[in-house]
Parts: structure tokens; sequence; C-alpha cells
């Protein structure tokens, strides 16, 4: 299946101190016309382990937009891919806050968390409540279950956790790690 990336960022300053860059990836029109509607499809997003960067993702869902184009019980609706804000184009926007902030040799996980939880229920360009949303996160990515768990503002159906460390999950949260 082709689809189109559109890179974005997010500035929620002074809610949230930092700049965060990410990609949205969504099947092209001629592809999925079906998909304009959010309760069709899914809605994955990614969050990358510490010292990578939101384009590792890309073989992965490129793979899944193949999967997407064969089989249409997984129709993927969109997928976003987020940079930490330390890490890839996000620092490079960041570099003098990170500096200023004291976090200059220990950037805390729940930071990369925090930024997650502002792109899903405080972005005014894209209403996440009602996407069928999957969260897919590698090592300190990972931690992205911990807000989807305990927000009542983010609904996933579906959590992929690799190399994450142990979280509580929420009844009915399915979690595959």
């Amino acid at each position: 299946m082709q689809f189109i990336s559109q890179c974005y960022t997010f500035d929620w300053r002074p809610n949230y101190p930092f700049f965060v860059t990410a990609t949205r990836y969504i099947p092209s029109p001629t592809a999925a016309p079906q998909l304009s509607d959010p309760s069709v499809g899914f809605t994955a997003v990614f969050a990358h382990g510490t010292g990578f960067h939101k384009e590792q993702w890309e073989p992965t869902i490129h793979h899944l937009f193949k999967l997407s184009n064969t089989d249409k019980s997984f129709l993927i609706r969109e997928v976003w891919s987020v940079d930490c804000p330390n890490h890839g184009q996000s620092y490079i926007l960041n570099e003098e806050i990170i500096a200023q902030s004291g976090y200059t040799l220990i950037f805390p996980w729940d930071e990369y968390t925090k930024a997650l939880y502002w792109l899903l229920t405080q972005n005014k360009e894209y209403d996440f409540s009602t996407h069928r949303l999957i969260a897919v996160g590698h090592s300190m990515g990972a931690d992205f279950d911990s807000i989807v768990s305990l927000s009542a503002e983010i609904r996933a159906i579906g959590v992929v956790r690799t190399h994450g460390r142990p979280t509580r999950i929420s009844p009915g949260s399915p979690v595959i790690e």
C-alpha cells in the first residue's frame, strides 16, 4: 500500500516546555478512501527507545501498511512516530531549552511519556479520542503504556511493548510484550 508521510512540530509552551516532532503516515487516498472515518481502521503511535529516533520505526511501518493492504481485517487509518524531546529532530529544536533546564546529563523517561500524553490529549489539529489506538513502544518508549493505562483521556485498544520495564496495565487493555 502506498502511504504519505507528513512531518509535524508541536509546541505546547508554556504548559509543556519542549518542542515535539512527529511524523504522520497515512494511506494514499486512492489506496484507502474508506479510512476517512476515524472509527474505521487502527491508529498506531510509535515511541522509540533511548538513543534512537522516530525514523527507526519506518521499516516496521512500511511492513504494517503492506499487511493492511493484504488483510482487510487490519486496516490502518494512520500511524504516528514521535521523537523524544532530547532525540532526533526534537533535540535540534530543544537543545538550548534542555541545556537551560539542567537535563544535559540525565533526561527523565517521564518527559517522553508527557510528550506522548500531550500529543494524544492536547493536540488541536488532531482529535485522537475517537481513534482505535494501538500504542507501540521500545525500551524508554514502552513507558508509553503508563499513560495509556492511567489516563481516562487516552483509550487504547492495544499496547505493544518491546524491552520495556514492568508496568501495571489497566484491565481490558491488551498488552503484547
